[in-house]
């Protein structure tokens, strides 16, 4: 099947694009920590008063917060509340429960691991690293957690009070996953 081999690959990147737009688009909470005036968001024109909390879409508030115009209200996740999510996942491996997460975990996960990688690259403070460590094993250990749940809902029908536990990546996989295992099962006309 070499023709074959990056089909799956091509239909899982177009998704991880659409759910990272998706994810750049939610809004979030700011605080605005200096006068800006005015500005465009999007199609939207918003005051941006000091002290005054915006809510604005997640690819402006991290352009501002760049330039330190603005502050999130929530950061993401740091490595104690990681280990925390971890440590509970783990806790209920046995069962098919997951902790409620954010809709776009694996996109923040990402994206705070490039912002560690660059803050390590410009200051050069070795002590980041091992936080960088902590960040990238604790993601990684959350996301085989969670994948090896997923693939355990593939052959049910799991309840709602599951689903609405997943991430929209999750969701996503959790769909392509499902389709290709109930084409596979109709191709062998498996009932």
């Amino acid at each position: 099947m070499p023709e074959g081999d990056g089909y799956i690959k091509h239909i899982i990147n177009l998704v991880l694009v659409e759910l990272s737009r998706e994810a750049e688009e939610q809004t979030v909470s700011v605080i605005v920590l200096k006068d800006a005036g005015p500005i465009y968001v999007g199609d939207k024109v918003i005051n941006l008063a000091r002290g005054v909390e915006q809510a604005i879409p997640l690819w402006a508030a991290r352009k501002l917060a760049e330039k330190g115009i603005v502050k999130l209200k929530e950061d993401g996740i740091d490595t104690s509340k990681l280990s925390r999510l971890v440590f509970l996942e783990e806790g209920e491996r046995r069962k098919l429960d997951f902790q409620k997460v954010s809709p776009y975990i694996y996109n923040m996960a990402k994206y705070e691991i490039e912002q560690l990688k660059k803050e390590i690259m410009r200051s050069m403070d070795t002590s980041r690293i091992r936080e960088l460590d902590k960040t990238i094993d604790g993601f990684s250990r959350l996301f085989s957690i969670r994948l090896k749940k997923i693939l355990q809902l593939i052959p049910i029908s799991p309840p709602q009070e599951i689903l609405v536990k997943l991430s929209e990546e999750e969701k996503a996989i959790y769909s392509i996953l499902k389709e290709v295992v109930e084409a596979w099962r109709q191709a062998l006309s498996i009932q």
